[in-house]
């Protein structure tokens, strides 16, 4: 038997024993080229928890600038509900952003913020308070569902080398401590491209499933593709189809406690995405975006100067794929599409 074979087996024989895989075992799960095998061993994971339904988050982006007033062309969701993007705190305290806010829920009343851990640190930094008392307050004004951004990798070199911009690793964690401490639910992520690191890549899950095993808040854990802005050919600076299957693969089998794997069509296409619920995701989100990746493949230069600028003047809306066009895809791909909200509950089914 090969040293694949005899990895798969002891994998297949923790999946089947809902046990936990360890962590020398994950790390070589990256180097299987036999990716079917692996789906097969993450359906296992997958159909256990979600059958055949496949989900499909029913929201629409709206990116928050700190400044500047409102636009009159502010997106209408129907019946989408608006999902606030708070990621650029500026200098803004608590007290502002909460005026803010409130001007924002006075067009959106059912409106569901989804702010980054930089945002929350930032903006705790801002008004002199800890991020407890900052996600207490806004908890308190509408519903909050902190999301992955930021997270890249939890690796104190690889984020020196392709993350320099993003928030430490450990006020990253601080955050999502502190909101399931005060019983909110959080999106966990990891970056993944061109270039793998297993052995990060490793590390990254299993701080993830320790902070799930330490407070059970993750509702969901989005695998996100690095898009190489620096790049000439954009597209050759992307992860493949292989790449991005594979990290929803392998994110399935190590964080089993985790409801929800997420799929994204801006960072790997519809067809990837849809292609992803028969390797381990369950949930296509289509409130992803690039943007919400800060990590370089190759850094160039100044990266501040890579990151994508957000509209610092008005409220924006990010495109994202029509809800119809989503459940059609999911439906070809020979799964029942049922809608979440924008905090992954209240599960409805799609109607026909």
């Amino acid at each position: 038997m090969t040293d694949t074979a005899k990895l798969l087996n002891r994998v297949r024989l923790r999946v089947e024993r809902s046990e936990q895989i360890e962590a020398d075992d994950i790390e070589a799960l990256f180097g299987v080229s036999d990716l079917p095998a692996l789906a097969r061993l993450a359906r296992t994971v997958r159909e256990r928890r979600h059958g055949r339904a496949a989900y499909i988050r029913n929201a629409v982006r709206v990116e928050v600038a700190p400044h500047g007033a409102i636009a009159e062309e502010s997106v209408s969701a129907g019946e989408s509900a608006p999902l606030l993007v708070l990621h650029d705190a500026g200098t803004r305290t608590l007290d502002e952003w909460v005026g803010r806010l409130r001007e924002e829920m006075g067009r959106h009343p059912d409106a569901v913020a989804s702010p980054s851990a930089s945002f929350i640190d930032a903006v705790a930094e801002c008004s002199s308070l800890g991020v407890d008392a900052v996600l207490d307050r806004l908890a308190a004004l509408l519903p909050v569902i902190p999301d992955g951004a930021g997270a890249e990798l939890l690796d104190a070199e690889w984020r020196g080398t392709h993350a320099p911009a993003a928030i430490s690793a450990e006020r990253w964690i601080a955050v999502h401590r502190a909101a399931h401490r005060l019983g909110l639910k959080s999106i966990a992520a990891m970056a993944h491209g061109t270039q793998e690191h297993p052995r990060a890549a490793t590390r990254h899950l299993l701080r993830i499933r320790e902070l799930q095993e330490e407070g059970g808040g993750f509702v969901a854990f989005a695998p996100m593709a690095i898009h190489n802005r620096a790049a000439a050919a954009f597209y050759l600076a992307a992860p493949t189809a292989i790449q991005s299957l594979r990290s929803a693969t392998i994110a399935r089998l190590v964080l089993d406690t985790v409801p929800h794997i997420l799929t994204a069509p801006a960072l790997v296409g519809l067809e990837i995405a849809a292609v992803a619920l028969s390797y381990g995701a369950d949930t296509v989100d289509a409130t992803i975006s690039a943007s919400d990746v800060l990590a370089e493949e190759f850094p160039v230069g100044n990266t501040g100067d890579l990151l994508p600028v957000v509209d610092t003047v008005t409220t924006t809306a990010r495109r994202q794929a029509p809800l119809d066009r989503v459940r059609a895809r999911v439906e070809e791909a020979r799964f029942v599409p049922t809608l979440l909200d924008a905090r992954f509950g209240t599960e409805v089914a799609v109607r026909q």
